[in-house]
């Protein structure tokens, strides 16, 4: 009776596990675009400003 239990426990633990995630509707985007800036001004407050910073967005 304990095995019967066990293996039914492992056979609703897989199920309960087994879907990765939710379905996207429509077209999943697989492209990812990455920006960079170069040569931005930094602006650390009203005063103070750092320059030649890359920003990869």
């Amino acid at each position: 009776m304990k095995n019967y239990l066990f293996l039914l426990f492992i056979f609703f633990s897989i199920i309960g596990f087994s879907q990765e995630d939710f379905p996207i509707n429509g077209v999943r985007d697989k492209n990812h675009n990455f920006h960079a800036f170069i040569n931005a001004t930094l602006h650390v407050d009203a005063e103070a400003y750092n320059n030649r910073w890359v920003f990869v967005y």
